[in-house]
């Protein structure tokens, strides 16, 4: 149903398995984690910082997703990264990320034809920063991108203490496959950032 990772901050492709993707996922949690929130520059506060609620929608073509009577004009990929979130019904809690927008028009990463009405926008991920936004376009640094690629390997690498841990939270479900990612609890701290991962972050401009 959806195949890209809750934060983007990784590129998924069919080779990743469900459980691959659990374990992406929560890699993007963890850098997450560990990044400092930036509260001493504009600039580093995240790009779309709002969090709103939102009753009138269409959806169409499985993954189109319209704002309906807005009377804001919305920046092209204001909703980019961001995470529609499913308020009533069905699929109550479903995390579905936003792969552009163009003013209220959403394109998101649905691979089925399901409905839902009642949603939230927020960007879940500390990335992109407002500094990465230019003209239309969001990046998200490649030192995240490479920390959460060392940090998906050293949880692979070490599956044996991570099956010991019980995390809770962040959850979503699926048709196909569910997973539970712990979030501001003492189990996630006991998740051990990868060390190359620690080591390419503390040299970044994000964590000094």
């Amino acid at each position: 149903m959806i195949t890209s990772s809750l934060r983007q901050y990784f590129t998924l492709d069919k080779a990743y398995s469900a459980e691959d993707k659990e374990l992406i996922n929560l890699s993007e949690l963890i850098i997450d984690n560990y990044l400092p929130v930036f509260l001493n520059s504009s600039i580093f506060s995240k790009s779309y910082q709002l969090e709103t609620v939102y009753t009138d929608i269409t959806i169409t073509d499985t993954d189109i997703l319209t704002l309906n009577n807005q009377s804001t004009t919305y920046r092209k990929n204001m909703f980019q990264y961001g995470i529609v979130e499913v308020l009533s019904g069905k699929y109550l809690g479903l995390k579905i990320p936003v792969n552009e927008s163009d003013d209220n028009v959403l394109s998101l990463n649905l691979s089925e034809n399901i409905s839902f009405s009642n949603i939230k926008i927020y960007q879940l991920g500390k990335f992109p920063i407002y500094g990465d936004f230019r003209n239309g376009f969001k990046t998200v640094p490649e030192v995240i991108r490479e920390s959460v690629y060392l940090q998906f390997n050293y949880l692979k690498e070490n599956k044996k203490f991570l099956n010991r841990i019980k995390y809770t939270s962040e959850t979503q479900s699926t048709n196909s496959y569910s997973y539970n990612l712990g979030s501001g609890n003492s189990n996630l701290n006991n998740l051990q950032i990868a060390p190359k991962a620690k080591m390419l972050l503390d040299t970044s401009i994000y964590v000094q």
